[in-house]
């Protein structure tokens, strides 16, 4: 019973940071540019937009942001008590289950908020303006965080 604990709180990792993947697409990059911390543009701003288009587009992603900050200061307060419940001497499996559950709801929502959010900006879009913002998005992948922390840290937890 006690494995799986620790399966369990792997999963719940990979999926924050799975999340935060998502989250971190849509904020700005800190990058050297001879030498010079710039910020990188965001996808949406490198569309050639209209004035009517980008101020619809900041205001979806600033909702968007305010709904991910709440939603994220209570995963994280679930995620302390979940570590707080596996570091007892005699872990409440049940108790363990209830917050991991409650966990993976609110990581459920988040990813649901994602897509909406996504199709929310795409519909603001010209067809041209989509393909290119989800070309963006897509070469962004590779340089956020991993999907699987495991993988990337060749066996052990991240930190």
């Amino acid at each position: 019973m006690m494995m799986k604990s620790p399966w369990l709180l792997s999963v719940s990792i990979i999926l924050n940071l799975f999340l935060a993947g998502a989250y971190v697409v849509f904020r700005p990059l800190a990058v050297t540019d001879g030498g010079r911390q710039t910020a990188a543009p965001l996808p949406y701003e490198q569309l050639d937009l209209a004035a009517s288009q980008k101020a619809k587009l900041e205001a979806e992603r600033d909702q968007f942001h305010a709904q991910l900050a709440r939603i994220d200061q209570e995963i994280r307060s679930r995620q302390v008590e979940l570590l707080g419940l596996l570091a007892t001497d005699t872990p409440d499996q049940e108790a363990i289950t209830a917050v991991q559950h409650g966990i993976l709801t609110r990581q459920g929502e988040v990813q649901q908020g994602v897509i909406v959010h996504l199709l929310a900006m795409s519909a603001v879009l010209t067809p041209e303006q989509r393909t290119r913002f989800f070309t963006l998005l897509k070469a962004e992948i590779p340089h956020h965080a991993q999907a699987c922390p495991v993988a990337a840290s060749q066996g052990g937890l991240p930190e």
